[in-house]
């Protein structure tokens, strides 16, 4: 394993990221690395495909899921994703989680280098395998586990780093009986170890949880049904809790379960959250809503025919997020398909807008164009985003944007109903910190 010079394919015009941070993605399920102590664009030669980078907080430090290949003799064979740390640079590589184990979720501690991880260990037999939640020291590999169980449903550390929360499921009952079911648990766990505390419990199924509100006031999360993949796959209610509170409040009635479809404003008081259901992303009536710890969310007026999704703030306050067709073949009664073709089609309708708190004076972003998508800012008010499979660059004050690295070529004809995950593809050290567990 070892750093690789990309070669000549035209997949980066570095001079754009000049002074604007070090980056990470993945393209085709490979790992860059571009800027800072790494330089210029390099690739980095992984056992498998690349999947969710994420920086440490002082950048020294980068963490990567890695899943071999499947056999060519059995296609359909689960591989286990493994947990990978390695160097700014792209030195040091080396695996942190066992390598028949698989790594569900991964997050970094917010002020210091300790991840947080949840694994989980082969299947065999009928009976379900523990998953464990686990933090790791990059440097040494020293691992901490602080709670196993049946189901681990999203990790997430406290603002101040001290305390990690979690959604632990049990089981009732022989798996595969009548009386099989679940029972979901939110704990929160001192990072330094001891006795877990419970936030809410259900016997309906399990809780999924989404993450802290950045003040640590309470939690968000999904309620499962069932714990079923197939129900929570058409969007689930976001709940939120507070430590001590025996009553929970439903912000939006069904989104599907993307952690990047929630975002906090800057400041940490209002959210921004994408609502409506149905996994075609096109379907479903996906808005922008609003939301308070305590007041009722507002819905963003939004044109018919159409669908708003992937939330962002910009450091000055303003909302923003990328808006789609949801009529013509898009519509309820459309013909597009999740093919590459279709899922390319749909993107080209997307265009970047942008919106006061109150969701009021809404304005297309200069400079980003047609087909934009999945918007990230940065600190200084440079605003990277998706388009024509290609990440691009628009600095604070421009109207013109440049293209930094790609192609992604994400979309593949196992997009899931029309959604691509670009957000677990990119890394970027200069970009505002993000509150939520991450769950894809």
């Amino acid at each position: 394993m070892s750093l690789e010079s990309a070669g000549d394919g035209g997949l980066s015009g570095a001079s754009a990221l000049a002074g604007n941070g070090e980056l990470a993605y993945v393209a085709a399920g490979r790992l860059y690395l571009l800027g800072g102590s790494a330089g210029t664009l390099h690739r980095v030669s992984l056992p498998g495909l690349a999947s969710a980078p994420g920086w440490s907080p002082d950048h020294r430090w980068l963490a990567v899921q890695v899943t071999p290949p499947t056999p060519a003799s059995n296609p359909f064979q689960a591989e286990p994703t493994v947990l990978y740390v390695l160097r700014a640079n792209g030195s040091g590589i080396r695996p942190l989680t066992p390598k028949s184990w698989t790594t569900q979720q991964d997050a970094w501690a917010p002020a210091r280098d300790e991840l947080a991880a949840v694994a989980t260990p082969p299947a065999t037999g009928t009976s379900i395998p523990a998953s464990r939640l686990e933090t790791i020291d990059p440097v040494t590999g020293a691992v901490r586990v602080l709670s196993s169980a049946p189901a681990i449903t999203g990790v997430a550390w406290s603002p101040d780093g001290r305390t990690l929360a979690a959604g632990v499921g049990e089981t009732r009952g022989e798996p595969g009986s009548n009386s099989f079911h679940w029972v979901g648990d939110l704990e929160t766990l001192p990072a330094s170890g001891g006795q877990a505390a419970i936030v809410r419990s259900w016997a309906g199924g399990l809780l999924e949880l989404a993450g802290w509100w950045p003040d640590g006031s309470g939690l968000l999360y999904w309620p499962d049904p069932q714990g079923s993949a197939s129900l929570a796959a058409d969007g689930l209610p976001l709940d939120s809790i507070q430590p001590g509170s025996s009553v929970p409040r439903t912000l939006v009635a069904s989104m599907l379960v993307h952690g990047s479809w929630i975002a906090f404003a800057p400041g940490g008081h209002e959210l921004a959250v994408v609502s409506g259901g149905n996994r075609e992303i096109w379907l479903g009536g996906k808005a922008m809503a609003i939301c308070g710890p305590a007041a009722s969310c507002k819905p963003v007026p939004q044109p018919s025919g159409t669908v708003s999704m992937q939330p962002s703030w910009s450091p000055s306050g303003r909302l923003t997020f990328a808006r789609g067709s949801g009529s013509g073949p898009f519509g309820p009664n459309g013909n597009a398909d999740f093919s590459p073709a279709w899922v390319t089609r749909w993107q080209a309708t997307q265009q970047l807008w942008s919106a006061a708190g109150s969701g009021t004076g809404q304005l297309r972003i200069p400079g980003t164009g047609a087909g934009a998508l999945d918007p990230i800012w940065a600190k200084n008010a440079t605003l990277m985003f998706v388009r024509d499979n290609w990440l691009w660059l628009l600095p604070a004050g421009s109207h013109s944007a440049e293209r930094v690295a790609g192609p992604l070529d994400d979309i593949t004809n196992t997009t899931f109903y029309g959604y691509v995950p670009y957000p677990e593809l990119i890394a970027w050290t200069a970009a505002l910190p993000e509150a939520t567990a991450g769950t894809s």
